[in-house]
């Protein structure tokens, strides 16, 4: 909240003030209070739809990486919105808030390939192992694409008890 009312008093950037609620969404999501978390996941959604709304005018002094971060923390937002409902064993919901993240990591291949693993997860707890395997290989196949060792030696541990389970 600090952060926060410091970004606010300076006139930060919009993209600054939705790190703060990111960073709150994200905090409520840990201390298990979702509904203050998703009040936070819909104000970060609120600043990102403004700012895309109006790049080309209140916002054109904006760089490109304040665009691509206002985005890329919506997506962080509904990643810590799956991780909660995964704890939560609600793993079908754990895939949707995972789905719907990926979709905000548009230029963070990190982000994307770690979010496919997390997916092939949530399919494996779901006993969904046919999805969970799709998934899986998609992962892979991203990270030899990107060469992200660590990701894919999730991604083949995963596959490994996947095909055990089969």
């Amino acid at each position: 909240t600090k952060a926060l009312e410091i970004r606010s008093q300076y006139n930060f950037n919009p993209a600054d003030i939705a790190h703060s609620f990111k960073s709150l969404c994200e905090l409520y999501f840990i201390w298990d209070l979702p509904i203050k978390a998703n009040k936070y996941l819909n104000m970060t959604d609120s600043i990102n739809n403004i700012i895309i709304n109006n790049r080309l005018t209140e916002y054109s002094d904006l760089d490109d990486i304040a665009f691509n971060l206002s985005n890329n923390y919506v997506g962080n937002c509904y990643e810590y919105q799956g991780e909660y409902f995964l704890r939560a064993k609600e793993y079908k919901k754990a895939i949707n808030s995972y789905k719907e993240a990926k979709e905000y990591y548009n230029d963070f291949a990190f982000q994307k390939i770690s979010l496919q693993n997390k997916i092939a997860k949530s399919y494996y707890l779901d006993k969904d192992y046919h999805n969970s395997l799709v998934n899986i290989d998609e992962c892979i196949s991203l990270s030899k694409e990107k060469n992200l060792k660590n990701e894919m030696e999730i991604a083949l541990e995963l596959k490994i008890k996947v095909l055990n389970k089969l």
